[in-house]
């Protein structure tokens, strides 16, 4: 399950007004310390803005442009060792 924009803004409110430890709050609600620091890092830099999930392209995709810049690799020896 994903957590959204405004719900990883909640987790970080609750963790910043806890009295507990951020370790001990993040236990308690099933978040790894990870994925907060890394949402927590996001929101001190962009803001709300930066909580919300990163569209990622297709791992197909990224190999089509793999491909397409290895053959113009390709092309581009040829031409230099050939001549």
């Amino acid at each position: 399950m994903k957590i959204n924009q405004k719900e990883k803004y909640e987790i970080i409110r609750l963790v910043e007004q806890s009295e507990k430890s951020a370790r001990e709050t993040l236990k308690e609600i099933g978040v790894p310390k990870s994925t907060f620091f890394d949402w927590y890092s996001r929101y001190l830099k962009n803001g709300f803005d930066g909580l919300a999930n990163a569209k990622r392209k297709p791992k197909q995709v990224l190999l089509l442009e793999s491909m397409n810049t290895l053959n113009k690799k390709i092309i581009y020896l040829k031409k230099t060792t050939l001549t």
